[in-house]
């Protein structure tokens, strides 16, 4: 069984008061749900942040891994660079001078976002696939969710790309998302 905890990444990196609240969910998550694996939307270059999962997972001695691919292996995938947001405002920008602050400057920014997130959450599934037999809790940005009752979406749902690849999923609260930051 995969778990999906959404949360924000400022409480995952402990960076937001809700941080403390996480750790202890998380611990009681464990005896709980019988938990074997952690996993995050993080990779090594990133653990210099205050993992609140990898500190979990240490603590508990229990197995951990980081899903998201290096700035290396993203660079190869095709996957947006690490200075997304530059980017991000950059090519805003060059939409706006283009076209006018329209909808549709956004959407082709949201279609070059929802492809580099496929890419990522393909990588994710190939990290967690060899332990689909066991009791896995997946820590990552409310976005990746195909129901986000909280408002942003950047795919089409890393939970319906875990249903159709065979594993059983359960999306575990939203309570660790700062309505600030939706990602």
């Amino acid at each position: 069984m995969i778990y999906l905890l959404p949360v924000s990444h400022d409480v995952q990196f402990n960076f937001h008061h809700l941080s403390g609240e996480l750790k202890r969910y998380l611990l009681e998550l464990i005896t709980e749900k019988e938990i074997d694996i952690i996993c995050e939307e993080a990779n090594e270059e990133v653990w210099r942040l205050s993992s609140i999962p990898l500190q979990v997972s240490a603590d508990c001695s229990i197995d951990y891994i980081p899903c998201e691919p290096s700035k290396g292996e993203g660079e190869k995938l095709g996957i947006l660079p690490a200075n997304w947001q530059e980017v991000f405002a950059e090519d805003l920008a060059k939409e706006i001078v283009k076209t006018g602050l329209s909808l549709n400057a956004l959407k082709n920014l949201d279609k070059k976002f929802a492809k580099s997130n496929a890419i990522r959450e393909g990588f994710w599934l190939k990290k967690i696939q060899p332990h689909k037999q066991r009791n896995v809790i997946f820590i990552l940005g409310i976005g990746h969710l195909s129901s986000n009752p909280k408002g942003a979406k950047l795919s089409k749902g890393f939970d319906k790309l875990l249903e159709a690849n065979g594993f059983q999923v359960e999306v575990l609260s939203t309570q660790f998302v700062n309505p600030k930051f939706l990602v």
